[in-house]
């Protein structure tokens, strides 16, 4: 695969692989037909789980042998959905060829069978019973069904037939027909003369809508699924979909809504901006949908497209030119004339990868099957009955334009809908619909707002930017906030108003410390003594930007506890490490080193074997080798025969290719070690590099030596990991997410990574919190976060702030993305706990410095206290840079906080030597005191 799987599509994809064996063992046995439902998500990456499929069986993979005859019939219901599953196979495998896929069309498709190691697409509107592939003619000699019916009786071990039930194009009476035409390779059909198909693997969203299908069929079902926890872990859906629409009665609200939609996109394409080019990226062009209304024989639409695009347009202060603008209206592939510019046809699934498309007009033809990650916002002028057609919608659009979440800006993990005919009540019958649908449980998190009442705000480290416009250059990088200083007038010295107006400007445009960014001639300037001491004011405020890249480049760890721990071999998360380090230029030379240490221990045990005179006889055994074709079905798997009884055979140059083919691919990590192990001595002759073959399927077939392979891996891969953890801080965010992602799906239950905080994160509005300037975020508009804390949180802060060294604190939030998370161990479990407070404070000794304490204010009798409290005396043995790590608790004598700081190492010894609470307590008695 060009792209390498996520840990629950490499499981699904063993479980499918694995039930998919146990399904051709019954056919053969019983001549029944067998079905595999396979169901997950939206956005689980069915189509990326399935390549791998058929690229495992035709190629070989660590649990099967290779296929090369296999054939696979891949059943949808429209054109469109077999031309986008086709590009996907061959935009995401490395292996099957392009040509390898074809599409049966009426019009030149005429077979006696199917032929071997091909991927066939058919879709339901070519095999009605008034369709050309169906008839007899005088250019048809078979018809699809007597080409299918062929294929079983001769290729049944090999036919694998795929009902794509995820991705309906239809719906209506179309939906009806085309769900009996699927039932007919189910079930069979005897007014086609047509057999079950042997092996039915069903792809839906749900297990439901699959089960729908077969419900009434004989087939032995096999059920492969994802969770929808699974999908969202992974970063490659949105986080969040926010249903926005309005409480106001005007007959122009849906106008008002749109500027609100079009302020949201014109954020979203800002912030896509600046974080692109921060890590150097190609930028992503996010795309405003816009979702009109039906016409009429007169007009092609009754939304009034004119003044929409108008809005738009003067909302963002962008002029839109010929091609950005594009619609998918069904009754007409022509351009339209919208406000004076050309709006061209285009078909959705030419959207997503053309990048100069920046507004898209539809109706209803943009749903199931339909994807397009840059679209992040949608404008629907839609009535609340037609929320069928808005949930289909909306459900296409969760995906993450880079397939992983975004760190340093919360708000690009975000989808916004708009919506100024619906109220609240029909606004949640969409979130239902959403979720009753084609779709699937979508594992999203759903918020719904009014224009005029938000739930939803940015908290911020970094000031709101004063540009109201966006680019008309897409791919312009974004520019520095100090760059207009270069765009001074030549006259500096007389002109006092500019600089007044310059200076001015930085303050309000950025929280950096920025007197060293004045030019001098303006610093020192007599006539600018009250700018200079504004800008000392604003340099003695919080610099929430610098703290948070503090933070960032501290190294301090946090913790990713798996509930389900992945069973992936050491060797595979090794392997995936070191391509990393080279490929992020941290180590060009591991990978070699690493693969030199693998080879010697080849050679290591083909010397010992030697030395005990042990090699011939084990050489022997590879050698005497019993055909293949009857000793091994297609899979690999040994089956018994009586046709050939124990007739042995000397094996030939293939049968050794195989097996070390074999060897690589299951024992070695596909990773190249034997073919490594071969080019060393590329000048060998044949024999001699069929004996270098055979020492390393010697090798690969010893249980010891790869259980020694395996505790290296392991060894070298935890080894690597402590090693270069902080040097990834330095890299792109791209690359960060690779090595988080590298770490978390090797079979540690615990993976620790860097402490990353965000630039800007979303909260939900808390009306009956308190006003905190000190946050370390900030709603930027108003300077201030309101957070409601319980009363012993309010009162342990208070006492904070009133140190001489206070500069912010921090609300760790409970299992968020960013939140500092800490493994601690109880009843034998392992689980998370998130301390309540990060405290910012200056150092005294180094004013420049920050000091970084973690608090957590706890009730003393819950029963997980031990286990927290060790859980924090291990991390600040491991974090060093931590100031405090205190457990605090309310003293009942003088209702003061006595804290329990576990970065002394006394205190840290005796909690690590605890057995109970009790011990706890008296711990507390003995080193807690009050601040």
């Amino acid at each position: 695969m060009k792209t390498a799987l996520f840990a629950f599509q490499e499981k699904a994809l063993k479980n499918l692989l694995s039930e998919t064996d146990k399904a051709i063992k019954l056919y053969r046995n019983s001549h029944k037909s067998q079905v595999i439902s396979f169901s997950a998500p939206t956005g689980a990456g069915k189509t990326i789980i399935m390549t791998a499929f058929i690229e495992s069986i035709l190629f070989g993979c660590e649990q099967y042998f290779e296929q090369p005859d296999a054939i696979f019939v891949w059943l949808s219901d429209t054109p469109e959905l077999n031309e986008q599953s086709k590009l996907k196979i061959n935009s995401k495998s490395d292996k099957i060829d392009l040509n390898q896929c074809r599409v049966i069309s009426g019009e030149n498709f005429d077979q006696e069978f199917l032929d071997d190691g091909q991927i066939y697409f058919l879709n339901t509107q070519k095999i009605g019973r008034d369709k050309n592939l169906t008839k007899k003619g005088d250019r048809r000699e078979y018809t699809i069904w007597e080409t299918l019916k062929n294929t079983i009786r001769e290729k049944s071990n090999r036919l694998y037939f795929i009902i794509d039930e995820a991705h309906r194009g239809t719906q209506g009476r179309e939906a009806k027909q085309a769900t009996t035409i699927m039932q007919k390779f189910i079930k069979g059909s005897d007014f086609d003369d047509l057999s079950p198909m042997p092996v039915v693997v069903g792809i839906s969203a749900t297990p439901e809508r699959f089960n729908s299908l077969v419900e009434t069929v004989g087939s032995d079902i096999h059920k492969v699924s994802v969770s929808p926890s699974e999908v969202k872990s992974s970063g490659l859906l949105k986080d969040r979909i926010i249903v926005s629409y309005s409480e106001e009665a005007s007959t122009n609200k849906a106008m008002a809504v749109l500027q609100a939609a079009a302020d949201d996109w014109k954020n979203k394409w800002d912030g896509w901006k600046e974080y692109c080019y921060k890590q150097k990226l190609d930028n992503i062009n996010p795309i405003f949908i816009v979702q009109v209304e039906d016409g009429t024989d007169k007009e092609i639409t009754s939304t009034p497209l004119d003044e929409s695009l108008r809005i738009i347009s003067e909302r963002t202060g962008y002029k839109f030119t010929e091609g950005e603008v594009v619609h998918t209206f069904a009754q007409t592939n022509s351009s339209i004339i919208v406000n004076n510019l050309k709006v061209p046809f285009e078909e959705p699934s030419h959207i997503q990868d053309t990048e100069k498309i920046k507004i898209v007009f539809f109706k209803k033809n943009l749903s199931t099957g339909w994807d397009c990650p840059r679209a992040e916002t949608m404008m629907s002028f839609r009535k609340a009955e037609d929320a069928t057609y808005v949930a289909q919608l909306l459900g296409r659009m969760v995906r993450t334009p880079m397939q992983m979440h975004i760190q340093t800006n919360d708000s690009l993990n975000d989808v916004r809908l708009f919506l100024p005919f619906f109220k609240q009540e029909t606004v949640e019958a969409v979130v239902q619909k959403l979720q009753a649908t084609d779709q699937g449980n979508i594992p999203v998190d759903f918020s719904n707002e009014s224009i005029e009442n938000k739930q939803i705000e940015t908290w911020s480290v970094v000031s709101k930017s004063k540009n109201n416009h966006l680019s008309n250059h897409s791919n312009q990088k974004s520019t520095n906030v100090f760059s207009h200083l270069s765009n001074k007038p030549d006259n500096l010295e007389d002109n006092h108003e500019y600089n007044l107006k310059q200076s001015q400007n930085l303050i309000n445009s950025s929280n950096e410390t920025i007197l060293d960014f004045i030019d001098p001639m303006v610093r020192f300037d007599h006539q600018n003594q009250r700018i200079n001491e504004r800008l000392k004011a604003n340099a003695n405020e919080i610099n929430r930007r610098r703290i948070v890249e503090k933070i960032n480049n501290s190294g301090l760890l946090t913790y990713k506890v798996n509930k389900d721990i992945t069973n992936n071999s050491y060797l595979k998360s090794m392997f995936s490490l070191l391509h990393f380090l080279y490929r992020s230029g941290l180590n060009l030379e591991v990978e070699h080193h690493t693969r030199q240490k693998i080879d010697a221990m080849i050679d290591n045990y083909i010397n010992d074997l030697k030395s005990k005179n042990e090699y011939e006889k084990a050489a022997k055994k590879v050698k005497d080798f019993k055909l293949s074709s009857i000793i091994f079905d297609a899979f690999g798997t040994k089956i018994t025969t009586s046709d050939h009884p124990n007739i042995s055979f000397f094996s030939t140059d293939i049968d050794i290719d195989r097996q070390f083919k074999r060897a690589e691919i299951k024992f070695l990590g596909d990773e190249g070690i034997g073919q490594r192990h071969l080019d060393r001595f590329n000048n060998e002759s044949d024999n001699a590099l069929i004996d270098l073959k055979i020492d390393v399927i010697l090798f690969a077939s010893d249980h010891n030596c790869i259980d020694q392979l395996e505790a290296y891996a392991k060894q070298t891969f935890h080894q690597l990991c402590d090693q270069y953890r902080r040097e990834v801080i330095k890299l792109s965010e791209s690359l960060h997410n690779q090595y988080d992602k590298i770490i978390s799906d090797s079979s540690d239950q615990v993976s620790p990574r860097n402490f990353r905080l965000p630039e800007s994160i979303d909260m939900k509005v808390d009306n009956d919190g308190k006003k905190y300037e000190n946050h370390l975020f900030i709603n930027q508009n108003i300077g201030y976060a309101k957070i409601k804390l319980n009363e012993w949180e309010s009162e342990l802060l208070d006492e904070e702030m009133k140190r001489d060294d206070f500069v912010c604190w921090f609300r760790n939030q409970s299992r968020a993305h960013y939140a500092l998370c800490i493994p601690y161990e109880i009843d034998g479990e392992t689980k998370a706990t998130y301390p309540d407070f990060l405290i910012i404070r200056r150092d005294l000794q180094n004013p420049e410095e920050f000091i970084i304490d973690i608090l957590e204010p706890h009730n003393p009798h819950f029963i997980d206290n031990l286990g927290k409290a060790q859980a924090f005396a291990k991390y600040a043995e491991e974090n060093k840079q931590i100031g405090r790590i205190q457990l605090i608790k309310k003293d009942g004598s003088n209702s003061r906080f006595k804290r329990l700081d576990l970065a002394k190492s006394v205190t840290r010894e005796k909690v690590l030597k605890a057995r109970d609470h009790r011990d706890l307590l008296d711990i507390f008695k003995s080193d807690g005191q009050y601040e």
